[in-house]
């Protein structure tokens, strides 16, 4: 049972648990091709950066979250995986809406 749990764990979370989410955000946005002197704006909900040219999700989704980032018409979306843990109905929507409005979507 230990084991099943492990694995669970290990690729549900791809974050260390004593990670800071500023420096998972920092990671992100250099695999995404930014850099740190590019504009951030941060929100309650999302880091936007370059004039939410692209939007990073780290500690919370909804539908209302998701809407809202819709209306803004970002080029591309990242966002952690476990947010969507046992939300798999709502990954499904934002992957479609995503598409829908030509928006790149990607989990990590």
């Amino acid at each position: 049972m230990f084991i099943f749990w492990y694995f669970k764990k290990a690729f549900t979370n791809s974050a260390k648990e004593e990670s800071k989410s500023e420096n998972v955000l920092y990671e992100l946005t250099f695999k995404a091709g930014y850099l740190l002197a590019d504009k951030f704006e941060t929100n309650e909900n999302y880091d936007a950066l370059e004039d939410r040219e692209l939007i990073i999700v780290l500690n919370e989704i909804s539908r209302d979250i998701i809407g809202y980032i819709l209306s803004t018409r970002p080029q591309k979306i990242i966002t952690h995986d476990n947010l969507f843990t046992s939300h798999y109905q709502l990954k499904t929507n934002t992957v479609l809406q995503m598409k829908d409005a030509q928006i790149s979507f990607k989990t990590v």
